[in-house]
């Protein structure tokens, strides 16, 4: 049985995956979008220098940690949401 502090916190972050997922559903295109510009211009650009590669892949990288990041609040609310509902029956 869980506590009432374990039972909101769990509440909590249920809500906070339900958001990420809502947020997940626009932000998928969004990256795809972005990822696609990066490539192309990485494909057809010249780069002078190696340094100039950093900026682009930087951000490819950046946009795939922000993603594993709503993708981990995602998990965490729907692990919590089972939670819940195991407490429940």
């Amino acid at each position: 049985m869980l506590t009432d502090n374990e039972q909101q916190e769990l509440r909590e972050q249920s809500e906070y995956g339900h958001k990420a997922q809502a947020v997940h559903e626009f932000l998928a295109d969004f990256l795809l979008n972005q990822r696609a510009q990066v490539i192309n211009r990485l494909e057809t650009d010249s780069f002078d220098k190696a340094e100039d590669l950093v900026n682009p892949i930087i951000y490819l990288r950046t946009l795939r940690l922000f993603e594993l990041e709503v993708e981990k609040f995602i998990s965490l609310g729907e692990i919590a949401e089972r939670k819940l509902n195991e407490d429940g029956e």
